[in-house]
């Protein structure tokens, strides 16, 4: 497996976003069965890689103007490769950190046309929904996102990191569909098994939230 630090850049965030976005999200940036294809199976850009890195160079500090500037980046690493998922994933968790929500939710919609059996996206698409108070549909897209998280975790070994980490996300969405007791049970059974501090703490993280704290924690600022 192509390392995920050196074929496909990924940001650290915010720490109020940090254990939410990570699990969601690097799961499906790595070689792990999910839509978005494997490091080495993707011809990259080398503009583009080069735009994405110095984006990320401009976000460490989360200063406004310079994500701004950063999400321009983003944009024309985008132009040059539309299948660059990692840059539209940066560019999506930035525009929602900037809570420009039109414009990352524009975002994401394009993020599942291109990958469109992506799970982590099925939440977020969920997630961005409920937040338009459209609870119905949220539903059906964790829905869909449950069903496809049962059939990644039957193809993947149980031993793997990426098998824990998507076993921590399933357990998430198992909280936005209303089944937080069952939820923390799997935590619980994933922190008893993992020898890996990340992930550990990572767990613990999830199981400490409720469904709706998960909300409040993405939506940051938005009213």
């Amino acid at each position: 497996m192509a390392s995920l630090s050196n074929s496909f850049r990924f940001m650290r965030l915010p720490h109020s976003l940090h254990f939410f976005i990570s699990a969601l999200f690097v799961v499906g940036l790595s070689n792990t069965g999910c839509t978005p294809k494997a490091p080495e199976e993707v011809a990259l850009n080398p503009m583009a890689v080069s735009l994405n890195d110095s984006a990320m160079l401009l976000v460490q500090a989360y200063d406004s103007l310079q994500i701004e500037e950063a999400l321009g980046l983003w944009e024309e690493a985008i132009v040059l490769q539309p299948d660059f998922a990692v840059a539209r994933m940066n560019q999506l968790v930035f525009l929602n950190h900037q809570g420009r929500y039109e414009a990352a939710m524009a975002a994401l919609e394009e993020l599942e046309q291109l990958q469109p059996e992506n799970s982590e996206l099925k939440v977020w698409a969920g997630i961005f929904t409920e937040l338009q108070t459209d609870s119905l549909q949220a539903s059906a897209k964790f829905i869909e996102a449950d069903k496809s998280y049962k059939k990644q975790l039957n193809v993947l070994s149980p031993s793997t990191r990426a098998y824990q980490l998507l076993l921590i996300n399933y357990a998430v969405n198992l909280k936005f569909l209303g089944m937080e007791e069952d939820a923390n049970k799997l935590l619980e059974e994933i922190k008893k098994r993992t020898g890996n501090e990340d992930l550990y703490e990572m767990t613990t993280n999830f199981q400490l939230r409720s469904r709706k704290e998960l909300l409040q924690q993405f939506k940051g600022g938005r009213p």
